[in-house]
C-alpha cells in the first residue's frame, strides 16, 4: 500500500512538470512551409534542374489571433527565387520575404492563412535540403503580432521547413 502512495505522488509530481508556470510565455503560433495550398505537404522532388515549384507560407495563429506576421525565408543556393505573391486579403506589407518581410492583414486572422505563395525553380539537382523560415533581420525574432488590444508581439513555433528531396538516379 505504501508503495502505491510514493507511485501516486511521483505521478503527481511529473505531471506538475508539464504544466507550464503561469506568467510564462508560450508560443502559441505556427509557421510553416508546404508544397501545396492546403498546408499539407512538406517536401518537393527534385527530378531534374528547372522543374519549378510553389512553396507556401503558412501560419496557424493562436488564441489571440494575428493581425501581421515578420519573418525570413532562405532558399539553398542553388534554388532561385523567380515569384513572390502575397495573400491579396492583407493590407500592407515591408520589405521581402528573402530579405525580411512583415505582412499585415487589415481583419484579424483566427484560422489557418497563407502569407505568401513563393515560385521557385531549381538549377540544378543539388544535395538534399531545406527551404527555411527564418528570424526577420531587424528584429532577430519570428513572430506575430496578436489581435489583442495594443497588438502585443508573440513568438512563432516553426511547425515545418520545406524539405527538398532529389532524386540520384538509378
Amino acid at each position: 500500500m505504501k508503495c502505491l502512495h510514493v507511485r501516486a505522488w511521483l505521478l503527481v509530481v511529473c505531471l506538475a512538470m508539464l504544466i507550464p508556470a503561469s506568467g510564462v510565455a508560450q508560443p502559441l503560433s505556427y509557421i510553416g512551409l508546404y508544397a501545396d495550398p492546403y498546408h499539407y505537404d512538406g517536401d518537393v522532388v527534385i527530378w531534374e534542374p528547372y522543374a519549378g515549384w510553389t512553396t507556401w507560407v503558412w501560419v496557424m495563429p493562436g488564441n489571440d489571433g494575428m493581425m501581421c506576421a515578420e519573418f525570413m525565408i532562405q532558399n539553398p543556393p542553388y534554388v532561385l527565387n523567380i515569384g513572390t505573391t502575397p495573400n491579396p486579403a492583407h493590407s500592407v506589407t515591408l520589405g521581402d520575404p528573402f530579405t525580411g518581410i512583415s505582412i499585415c492583414f487589415p481583419e484579424c486572422q483566427y484560422d489557418w492563412t497563407w502569407l505568401y505563395q513563393l515560385s521557385a525553380l531549381p538549377v540544378e539537382v543539388g544535395p538534399y535540403d531545406y527551404v527555411y523560415v527564418l528570424p526577420h533581420p531587424d528584429t532577430d525574432a519570428v513572430q506575430i503580432a496578436t489581435c489583442e488590444a495594443g497588438y502585443p508581439i508573440q513568438p512563432v513555433t516553426y511547425c515545418l521547413h520545406l524539405g527538398i528531396n532529389q532524386y540520384s538516379g538509378g
